[in-house]
């Protein structure tokens, strides 16, 4: 400008610098390819793409692991920001043979401190305190949608989570899954969960086209729901769910070992 001071609305917009496209030269490279393309939503990505400039963030990231876990491919969130291209990623990850329990998951576990933080809170209604989403489901085949949600009642532990504000448990299957309204309102749907006595989480047909899924906070968050969906529609595909991780009654449970002095005397 006339007055010496920089004008950056003149200048040009920024051109985004690509790498050059390599194709995957090895298999683990192949998986972290295709995987980051599927998360990403991109037609393809080179091994020197990185992670990051193509749209990628923290969240994304942990979708990434779980799918590379599930091929076979151990990574971590952590190795995902230190190595953020396939290249160097692939050549930190190892094969991974997941030792987390596969069965389902009962038992107590203590509180987390979010959960406890959530007791303490001044609440008309603690039940009354969850997530919902409302899925159009016009033309699926019932008897295949009960068979995921069932599949996700024994998948995902935390589904038949309870709690009585000084502890948590994780119930047996107990054959709850797909329901029909029968009158009720997505409103009562969502009223009628039950930390103490169950259930936590509803999958109810508020209509022949529409799917109430229901979850207690205390059970789900904005990261799960990504998993959950995703599980729910490859388990009706009839597809195997990926293989289980640390349960949530095991990361409790460490995570209260590790706040404990007397674990460190």
């Amino acid at each position: 400008t006339p007055s010496g001071k920089l004008d950056r609305r003149a200048l040009p917009a920024p051109e985004a610098v690509h790498a050059e496209f390599v194709a995957a030269r090895t298999g683990t490279e192949a998986i972290l390819s295709e995987v980051w393309a599927e998360v990403l939503g991109v037609g393809r990505v080179g091994v020197h793409d990185n992670f990051f400039e193509l749209g990628g963030d923290s969240i994304l990231s942990i979708q990434v692991v779980a799918r590379a876990r599930a091929r076979g491919v151990g990574i971590t969130p952590k190795l995902v920001f230190d190595h953020p291209t396939v290249a160097d990623l692939a050549s930190v990850a190892g094969v991974e043979s997941v030792q987390a329990e596969q069965g389902i998951v009962t038992g107590e576990a203590p509180l987390i401190p979010i959960q406890s933080w959530f007791y303490g809170q001044d609440l008309p209604e603690r039940n009354h305190f969850n997530q919902s989403v409302l899925l159009d489901v016009s033309g699926v085949d019932r008897e295949a949608l009960a068979a995921a949600v069932e599949a996700l009642f024994t998948h995902h532990d935390a589904l038949r989570l309870r709690s009585d504000g000084t502890r948590q448990w994780f119930a047996e299957p107990d054959g709850q899954g797909l329901e029909d309204a029968d009158g009720r309102t997505a409103d009562d749907v969502q009223a009628s969960l039950d930390l103490v006595n169950g259930p936590v989480t509803r999958f109810v047909l508020i209509s022949e086209d529409r799917l109430l899924i229901a979850v207690h906070h205390m059970a789900v968050d904005g990261v799960s729901w990504r998993i959950l969906l995703e599980d729910l529609a490859a388990a009706y595909q009839g597809a195997p769910l990926p293989a289980k991780t640390t349960s949530f009654k095991e990361w409790a449970t460490r995570l209260q070992q590790a706040g404990d002095p007397a674990e460190d005397a």
